[in-house]
């Protein structure tokens, strides 16, 4: 197999940061675990992944040919990707969501960690003060009980686990300004409906946690629990 994969420039996959596959939070995309990608050598090229929106297709190498490739299941073209993985999988998570779903608050807390330690060291995210937010979450077990979904710039923070669904009840969208040194904080009814904003400074981190935690137990319209 080794022998066959070389013919198909997939090196960088094959990396054991890849080793448990990835998926997309927020779309339809995902990279598969090693042991799950099919090389097909009468088409010649390596599915390494899909796309499973309307764009419905394979995500591959192609023999002798370098970069990341789509490959439409209705009329089998290819169209380019990307150069490499790296680029395609910037905002990924690992493993697939059935893992981040059934995870418990405590562990997403660290597990979100992790992820924004690889980011900001292989993409060089500016997500250090977001990553100090996770810290001392994690340290102080203010917001106990609350489940977490990170970006490059932003945090959703709310009692429900946004990976098995949207929140519908009372969460919040933390950011960090870098141009002021402030955290923001976005108040939410829900997923769709804003309501209202607070500035928190560099050192009122635990204020703010303070702020969030009874924001997301408050009840409301949203929140009737």
């Amino acid at each position: 197999m080794t022998s066959e994969l070389d013919k198909y420039n997939c090196e960088e996959y094959l990396n054991e940061y890849y080793s448990y596959g990835m998926f997309h939070p927020t779309e339809a995309y995902d990279l598969f675990p090693h042991k799950k990608m099919i090389l097909n050598e009468e088409k010649e090229y390596l599915q390494i992944g899909g796309i499973w929106d309307d764009v419905d297709s394979k995500i591959c190498y192609r023999k002798f040919k370098k970069g990341i490739w789509g490959r439409y299941n209705y009329d089998e073209t290819y169209f380019l990707l990307a150069d490499t993985l790296e680029e395609v999988v910037e905002l990924w998570y690992p493993k697939n969501s059935n893992y981040w779903i059934e995870m418990n608050s405590e562990t997403q807390w660290n597990e979100i960690k992790i992820f924004y330690n690889q980011k900001i060291e292989i993409y060089n995210w500016e997500s250090l003060e977001l990553r100090r937010f996770v810290n001392l979450g994690i340290e102080n077990q203010i917001l106990k009980n609350t489940y977490l979904k990170a970006f490059k710039n932003s945090l959703d923070i709310s009692s429900i686990n946004g990976f098995m669904r949207r929140p519908n009840n009372n969460m919040v969208i933390l950011q960090f300004k870098n141009d002021t040194k402030e955290y923001c904080v976005y108040y939410k009814e829900g997923f769709f409906k804003d309501t209202f904003s607070k500035i928190f400074g560099y050192d009122e981190i635990e204020t703010a946690m303070k702020s969030i935690n009874e924001w997301i137990k408050k009840k409301t319209a949203y929140n009737n629990t």
